[in-house]
């Protein structure tokens, strides 16, 4: 007793839709990761082996260029008026997490003056952004 199907039948894939749907996909995934980071200034930052693989999420960005501009978030600010900007950007957040992302021109000087609004005059949490060198 045969219980198969004499007759055979071939399956057939639509590959049109199939396409449409992954070309949509790619403009999605390329949009989305250009916007993954959108407080990100361009910075030759010093070269740390202890870099964080996983950090927590800042409260506020403050970054120095090498002209010595200061950025609260991608927000034009100067050494002046950062506190004041810093206050605005972590008011009513609970354990406010400052990074520091500074150039590798920027001063020591200029570092501390951030580091002591940061922590002495706001009482937040700073670190310093690094990159891993690239032989390791």
């Amino acid at each position: 007793m045969e219980l198969r199907d004499k007759r055979h039948r071939h399956a057939q894939l639509e590959v049109g839709a199939l396409s449409d749907i992954l070309f949509f996909l790619l403009i999605f995934f390329l949009i989305t990761s250009t916007m993954a980071n959108p407080n990100v200034i361009k910075l030759t930052r010093p070269k740390s082996s202890s870099v964080d693989k996983d950090p927590k999420k800042p409260t506020a960005i403050v970054s120095i260029n090498a002209q010595h501009e200061v950025f609260v978030n991608r927000t034009l600010s100067s050494m002046a008026t950062l506190q004041d900007d810093l206050v605005r950007e972590i008011a009513g957040k609970e354990e406010p997490a400052i990074l520091l992302n500074v150039a590798n021109e920027v001063t020591a000087e200029e570092i501390v003056k951030v580091m002591e609004i940061a922590q002495y005059k706001i009482k937040a949490k700073i670190s310093l952004a690094t990159d891993k060198p690239k032989n390791e």
